[in-house]
């Protein structure tokens, strides 16, 4: 039984998996199941991270860049505090996950979804987001919408780390 288990912060980290990721990888896994660590002590996630490894499951932990200077640093950050986490295995998302959502607006998803476009979705952080949308949105409500038309193969030219994502990571725990 081949199982994958991947590691987000939140409910739009988990809505972005479930609805894009999720499609490309579901027949090489028999399940494929999502740990939200932000809503989780830093000790529940070290002994989560140690039961896989005693099951052999495949992971994949995902973190934000935030403000950290840059992708080596922020997964040091996470070995530092999860220590047991497999750096090769920790998916770092320049600079939030809203960049991710950002990159997979085309031309005609703008229009239809009234949304600013966005000069850059290597480097859209939350707030930047947020300004894009229309004057009195409700931001998970568009995001839902973004994913309802989303553009991956677009997507993934606009966005460096979301590439990379499909490109290198997903190969590595697929094997």
């Amino acid at each position: 039984m081949k199982n994958l288990i991947i590691f987000i912060e939140g409910p739009n980290d988990k809505r972005f998996f479930e609805s894009i990721v999720r499609p490309k990888i579901e027949t090489q896994f028999d399940c494929i199941q999502f740990y939200e660590y932000a809503t989780k002590t830093v000790k529940q996630t070290k002994n989560f991270i140690k039961a896989i490894h005693k099951l052999s499951y495949k992971y994949i932990f995902v973190k934000d860049l935030d403000s950290s200077v840059c992708i080596t640093q922020r997964k040091q950050q996470v070995l530092d505090k999860y220590c047991d986490c497999d750096k090769s295995l920790i998916q770092v998302v320049k600079i939030e996950i809203e960049s991710w959502y950002a990159a997979g607006i085309n031309k005609r998803s703008y229009k239809k979804l009234r949304i600013k476009e966005f000069k850059d979705c290597n480097n859209v952080c939350k707030n930047v987001f947020e300004q894009h949308l229309p004057p009195k949105s409700i931001v998970q409500d568009k995001m839902i919408d973004i994913l309802e038309n989303y553009d991956l193969t677009f997507a993934r030219k606009n966005n460096n780390s979301l590439d990379y994502f499909f490109q290198k990571l997903l190969t590595r725990i697929a094997a």
